[in-house]
């Protein structure tokens, strides 16, 4: 899977997941004016946009056939959540001394494939509880607004809000205390991860999309 999830601090994921199960027709409307962006009139794509209009009206209803999450619905998750989390593209040309905290910006680039995640999961498996290895799962394997999991061929998306950062931080901090091995392994990825999961606390969530 050459998947690169990229990380956003956000105040809040509430306002994107307030409008799973609210039934409110507005948000068709996103998903409408996404599809006819790319509307070529053919056949199969006639499909497709009928199969992205009941995937959005699953989510609505705050129900999924499956039950697991399709292409479909995490397409139509990442199109609410430019508005509503109002995430942005990294800057490059930002000085880091000057970032405040407490505003939202992206952390990760994609920097790294999914393939360092899985393994950094993989190698805090026996240093950590099952609490924080679920936790750290889902920004592995994804975590759902309304199917109970994601299956997507290519992309997915994930959130942590304040709490959960800190209890995984502070898990993840314990591991590499545990055996320091941890903190040079798949080069250094563990000193990388802790400071955007750092920096999306002190904002208030942290927002993950893969693709």
């Amino acid at each position: 899977m050459s998947l690169r999830p990229m990380l956003w601090s956000v105040p809040s994921v509430e306002p994107l997941r307030k409008i799973v199960g609210s039934n409110n027709a507005k948000w068709m409307e996103p998903i409408e004016a996404a599809m006819r962006k790319r509307d070529d009139s053919s056949a199969e794509r006639a499909k497709e946009h009928e199969r992205f209009r009941k995937a959005a009206g699953e989510l609505l209803a705050g129900r999924v056939e499956g039950p697991a999450e399709r292409d479909e619905h995490v397409e139509i998750v990442t199109v609410w959540a430019q508005p509503t989390l109002s995430l942005r593209g990294f800057d490059y040309d930002a000085d880091p001394a000057t970032l405040d905290p407490a505003q939202p910006r992206m952390l990760t680039d994609g920097d790294w494939k999914h393939a360092a995640w899985e393994e950094y999961r993989e190698l805090i498996e026996p240093l950590v509880d099952e609490d924080v290895l679920r936790l750290a799962g889902y920004l592995v394997d994804g975590r759902p607004l309304a199917g109970a999991r994601i299956e997507s061929s290519w992309s997915y998306y994930a959130w942590l809000d304040r709490p959960e950062l800190a209890r995984l931080i502070e898990g993840l901090t314990d591991a590499a205390r545990a055996d320091p091995s941890l903190a040079d392994e798949i080069d250094e990825f563990h000193g990388e991860l802790i400071p955007w999961l750092e920096a999306a606390g002190a904002c208030g969530a942290l927002w993950l999309y893969a693709s």
